[in-house]
């Protein structure tokens, strides 16, 4: 069955759930690890905290706890339960007078029922008592407080803190704005028939919010809850979860793209993705194996950079099965294997379900496969059978693999690693939020093997992801790809650290907005205005690697200007994928849309080098690929307003995609410092705002003077290896490296190989040093001077100081043609070859 159109819906969970559940409590643990479903709080710390506040309880409390926990910060908690954080002396964040950091809401009556985090006004809060209350430090600029409410009815604790002046962030994914100010936002995903896809496309919740004011809060917590950020009342920001106790890390620096790191760093760095993931992907949902090789070469033969193809849902004999369709793939291994000789990694879809027998149909190989994971416990389970999902593409329940169970992931990573042995690379995994607290205000009575229950499995989609994990990590490749890529649309705080790139589901195809209207009446979730949101608000929430389908998804084939819009925005993010693309290969339209969207992907590939440090950051200690503009430049006041369509990629380029059709400029706010145009142009001082002119495939894009992007050669097809004798792998490219410089001051570059090109910029002109990573390797490196500090006499010569000798050539084009090391200096521009381990000396005159 095609399984199209089943993306358009709500969540794979049924709605026939609340029929079929038992409202009340859920049902009994089926594992012997099971833990307390009224315990909100995953520290390792909990245990102890909990015995020190029993202990405690009734005492008397002192007047003021104060604690150091960082160079020249203070943290002072009195006993009416305010709190202050100072540095040097100056008030980074505290509580507001009239409302106390913690406190909690109880409810005798029906204490296991469901309980709204975000409807806070049919709950009583009173505080917690300061002996309910640790607080610790577990490192410099970290404070890490644990709350339980002693009272054995409560129901709901809250965080409350003075809403400051700054700009906010994080959260998780989200559409409509980067800066969540004036909004309540759940953390988790619910059911809501006013949207279009009847959901609240809440697919990665990460409980942490974050100022530019620099500091940010993280309350680590599975339960449901919600964070009011100064929507109910303007002056408090307040984080409620359900259960009786919050464990709450406080990060302050100056920095805010510093708290982000180090919140990451706290819960799961960037796992090692390789490299190659950054390349342009394609995707369609495929009919047969021919068709996917007559696509995949046609690709090869227009020269479209595309290093890895993902085949859609429809694959599978049936759902979920995880083995090739014999009808449509008459010989999956020959397939991959001809796919791979182009220079592809092969992706396949899917997701955690398997469906249940019918009694009117065949049985097919997913039903029979229902019955032994039935039998042998395999499935999330309500009321002491598997629960009744729906799942995505056919009517009926299916069953949900109960990814806490050891013999349930067993059993589904040998059902991978079926596909794996065929030569998948990686997977697009769907689905998984089914884990949602309640269904229209009612316990759905789940459980799982290790005594979680729907209240505290918020973490669902990691053991899905990590099976797929362990069955890629297991293929006799996993050295050289990496332990291949999972895509995935849904996950949580420390999901970075077991997938790769989050997929935002099916945006809408044009220039739609989050909440606008459709024909219906519903909300929609927005097309590409809520991607550039989307992007920035995972980057804040720790997530380094985001890819929306270029184009969207809902609405079925793009307009041809909202395609190439899409693409703009794409190619200058870290992940460039483009599908379905039966309704949006570029030549679906015509040859100029072939053209445009070809550029653009040379663009995204050319950058992959510059892209490949940003990643290297994030996995080494956090920090964002992508930037707010107020979380690199807090104390601009103009760049909150750009925000929302505005970015840094990394901290060198600003990206100012257009969103509006029929646009051919638009507005840019440039942040302090000097800022080049990409594609050449005088250096314009920020701040200011501009109107950059934006015809149709080229964005405003914007370069920091000062900067050095390593880039690679133009025309280079895929980055792995292929030995088709036509298609141009990176390999077939090897040692000759490029970059581009706009010289301002001292600066370095590490490009693809680990070659290394250094300038100095000083009184005696412009030192340039190349350390290649082979000996024989060549860069190509062209710079801008216009705006060099060293000196404001002209540079007229081109002196080697080390290395080959440089022959100065009369033009640009004669130094791409010269056999050797060669330069030409005209003006503020300029052009190097360097062979070898060598240094150039471009100086003024005598």
């Amino acid at each position: 069955m095609r399984l199209t159109s089943l993306r358009h819906g709500a969540s794979a969970l049924a709605l026939c759930l609340l029929a079929c559940s038992t409202p009340g409590a859920s049902a009994p643990s089926r594992g012997d690890a099971g833990r307390d479903a009224s315990s909100a709080v995953d520290s390792s710390r909990l245990d102890s905290a909990a015995r020190e506040v029993g202990a405690t309880v009734g005492a008397t409390a002192p007047l003021t706890l104060t604690l150091a926990f960082g160079p020249g910060l203070e943290a002072t908690l009195t006993a009416a339960g305010q709190l202050t954080i100072t540095r040097g002396g100056a008030t980074v964040l505290a509580t507001h007078p009239g409302a106390p950091l913690l406190s909690g809401a109880v409810d005798a009556v029906a204490p296991q029922g469901f309980h709204d985090p975000k409807n806070l006004a049919s709950d009583a809060f009173s505080p917690l008592p300061p002996a309910a209350i640790t607080m610790d430090s577990p490192g410099p600029g970290v404070l890490h407080l644990v709350a339980i409410d002693p009272r054995a009815d409560v129901v709901l604790v809250s965080l409350a803190l003075a809403s400051d002046g700054g700009f906010y962030s994080g959260l998780g994914e989200r559409y409509d704005h980067v800066d969540p100010r004036g909004e309540i936002v759940g953390m988790q995903l619910e059911i809501d028939t006013a949207y279009e896809s009847s959901t609240t496309d809440r697919h990665v919740p990460v409980p942490w919010l974050v100022s530019s004011r620099g500091y940010g809060v993280l309350v680590k917590d599975r339960q449901a809850g919600a964070w009011d950020v100064a929507a109910t009342d303007a002056s408090v920001v307040r984080a409620t979860f359900e259960g009786g106790a919050l464990d709450v890390t406080v990060v302050v620096d100056p920095d805010p793209l510093a708290v982000v790191a180090r919140l990451t760093q706290l819960t799961g760095l960037q796992r090692a993705t390789p490299v190659w993931a950054l390349a342009p992907m394609m995707w369609r949902h495929v009919d047969s194996q021919a068709e996917l090789l007559g696509d995949v070469a046609h690709i090869r033969a227009l020269h479209i950079p595309t290093t890895a193809f993902w085949i859609d849902d429809g694959w599978q004999v049936s759902m979920d099965t995880l083995d090739f369709d014999p009808t449509r793939y008459t010989d999956p291994a020959s397939l991959t294997a001809s796919m791979r000789s182009l220079g592809f990694k092969v992706f396949a879809w899917n997701s955690p379900y398997l469906r249940s027998p019918s009694a009117t149909a065949a049985q097919d190989e997913a039903q029979a496969l229902y019955r032994v994971a039935a039998d042998a416990g395999y499935f999330v389970e309500q009321g002491g059978a598997p629960m009744g999902a729906l799942g995505p593409g056919s009517p009926g329940p299916y069953g949900l693999i109960d990814f806490t169970s050891a013999a349930a992931t067993s059993f589904w990573v040998s059902r991978a690693s079926r596909a794996v042995s065929v030569g998948l690379d990686g997977f697009k995994l769907d689905y998984a939020e089914d884990m949602i607290p309640s269904l229209f205000g009612q316990r759905l009575g789940l459980s799982l093997a290790d005594g979680e229950t729907e209240r505290t499995a918020r973490d669902y989609p990691l053991g899905y992801h990590g099976a797929y994990r362990q069955a890629l990590a297991a293929s006799a490749e996993a050295g050289s790809s990496g332990g291949g890529v999972l895509i995935v649309r849904a996950s949580t705080y420390g999901g970075a650290a077991v997938a790769d790139i989050v997929w935002p589901g099916d945006l809408d195809n044009g220039f739609e907005r989050y909440g606008d209207a459709n024909g219906a009446g519903l909300k929609l979730v927005g097309g590409l205005p809520s991607s550039i949101v989307a992007l920035q608000t995972l980057a804040a929430s720790g997530f380094a690697l985001y890819g929306a389908d270029t184009g969207g998804y809902r609405g079925g084939a793009p307009t041809k200007e909202s395609l190439l819009r899409w693409a703009e925005h794409t190619a200058l993010s870290m992940v460039m994928q483009l599908g379905p693309g039966e309704n949006k290969y570029p030549w679906n339209y015509d040859a100029d849309a072939v053209a445009t969207y070809t550029a653009l992907a040379r663009l995204h590939q050319r950058l992959v080098p510059y892209l490949a440090t940003l990643l290297a950051a994030a996995q080494a200690d956090g920090t964002p690929t992508v930037r707010p503009l107020p979380f690199a430049y807090p104390t601009d006041p103009d760049a909150p307003a750009f925000a929302d369509d505005e970015y840094l990629l990394g901290p060198s380029l600003l990206v100012a995609p257009v969103v509006a059709a029929g646009a051919t400029s638009r507005s840019v706010h440039l942040p302090p410092g000097e800022w080049f145009p990409y594609r050449g142009g005088a250096a314009v001082a920020g701040p200011t705002t501009l109107t950059a002119p934006a015809p149709l495939g080229q964005p405003p894009l914007y370069v920091l003077a000062g900067a050095i992007l390593p880039l690679l050669p133009d025309g280079i097809d895929t980055l792995v290896a292929a030995t088709d004798p036509s298609t141009v792998s990176l390999a077939a490219m090897a040692g000759h490296d490029a970059a581009s410089a706009w010289v301002r001051g001292p600066a370095s570059a590490t490009c693809l190989d680990g070659g290394v090109v250094r300038v100095a910029d000083d009184a005696s002109g412009v030192l340039v040093a190349w350390t290649p990573s082979s000996p024989g390797d060549t860069l190509t490196l062209t710079l801008d001077l216009s705006l060099r500090a060293g000196t404001s006499s002209p540079l007229v010569t081109v002196t080697t100081v080390s290395g080959s000798s440089v022959a100065v050539e009369s033009s640009a084009g004669a130094v791409a043609a010269a056999a050797g090391a060669a330069g030409f200096l005209s003006g503020d521009q300029a052009v190097l070859r360097l062979v070898g381990p060598s240094s150039v000396r471009l100086a003024p005159g005598p």
